[in-house]
């Protein structure tokens, strides 16, 4: 009944949407008296709460499984995919970042003297 394009971006924000919901009974709450009008208050934080965390993770969450593998093993993050490939210490990780400019979007992992990215759709390695 829902067209699938529609049903991906309702998945992709759902947590947002979820806390909508929330914010929306927390404030309807909150117009009441007495014991009520508190707990819509609390209810209202906490919908903004889930609602921010939604966002955020709308915005990494990348949809479709992209090319590649990731393998987190002993201290070490090792990505294969058909771009390009590599192992990198997660003691010797100075800074991850997300570049959206890329097509596909990547992380990029930088360590001393050398840095590598990962698409980031990846799939996960299942050990």
């Amino acid at each position: 009944m829902i067209r699938p394009e529609a049903r991906e971006v309702l998945a992709r924000w759902r947590e947002a949407v979820i806390g909508l919901a929330i914010l929306g009974l927390g404030i309807y709450w909150a117009t009441g008296f007495g014991i009520l009008q508190w707990v819509g208050f609390v209810v209202t934080a906490i919908g903004a709460v889930v609602i921010f965390s939604g966002v955020q993770h709308a915005r990494f969450r990348s949809g479709n499984g992209g090319p590649g593998v990731v393998t987190v093993d002993e201290g070490a993050i090792s990505y294969f995919g058909p771009f390009n490939g590599g192992s990198v210490s997660i003691r010797e990780l100075e800074m991850l970042s997300l570049d959206p400019r890329a097509e596909p979007p990547v992380w990029v992992l930088s360590q001393p003297g050398q840095a590598g990215s990962l698409c980031a759709g990846e799939r996960r390695s299942r050990r």
